[in-house]
């Protein structure tokens, strides 16, 4: 008997849950930025040459209301680490971010995280971002690279892909992560 009261009780809870909505949580939802007209849509250099500076400017320009554009079916070519701070903008992330594999330049050179053997590759901070990857956006981390160099020992240096450090409001949505050398986000200071 005792046990069909807990089951009665645990069932009763689970019902609650999935019927909570986000402003039934312990925490306020992310806020949405606050939107402008401006885009600014960013188109692949080509011929192997480093994306990660054009985007970064991207992300400072459309900072304070816009919208920054990764069309679809672009391949974005990420060969250096990269930065981006803004406050109120939206991500259309359609295209992919392939990273290179330097893997002597990531070790090198990728922003150090603080108590662990690993890197971030990408860096997203500010706040009221949101980020949707419609599922077909997201990063290519060429991991490939970094197992074949490693045979299963994960050595010091391996870069994250894609961290979120320093933020708040951040929506981060249908994202596809492929071939990625170590976890794909980890949110720090946020």
């Amino acid at each position: 008997m005792a046990s069909s009261r807990l089951l009665l009780a645990l069932l009763a809870s689970l019902s609650a849950l999935s019927s909570a909505t986000p402003t039934s949580l312990p925490f306020p939802p992310p806020q949405k930025p606050v939107q402008t007209n401006k885009t600014c849509t960013v188109t692949p250099l080509g011929a192997g040459l480093d994306d990660a500076p054009q985007i970064e400017r991207a992300f400072t320009a459309c900072s304070g209301g816009g919208t920054v554009v990764f069309p679809a079916g672009a391949t974005f070519r990420i060969a250096t680490r990269l930065h981006a701070t803004a406050r109120d903008v939206a991500v259309e992330w359609h295209g992919t971010w392939l990273f290179s594999d330097d893997l002597a330049y990531w070790r090198a050179n990728a922003f150090p995280v603080a108590f662990q053997n690993h890197r971030a590759g990408f860096v997203l901070s500010g706040e009221r971002i949101h980020v949707d990857g419609h599922g077909t956006g997201g990063i290519d981390g060429a991991g490939d690279a970094w197992y074949a160099a490693e045979r299963g020992e994960t050595l010091p240096g391996r870069p994250m892909p894609f961290v979120v450090w320093n933020a708040s409001d951040v929506t981060v949505e249908r994202c596809t992560f492929s071939r990625v050398g170590t976890r794909v986000r980890q949110t720090k200071e946020g």
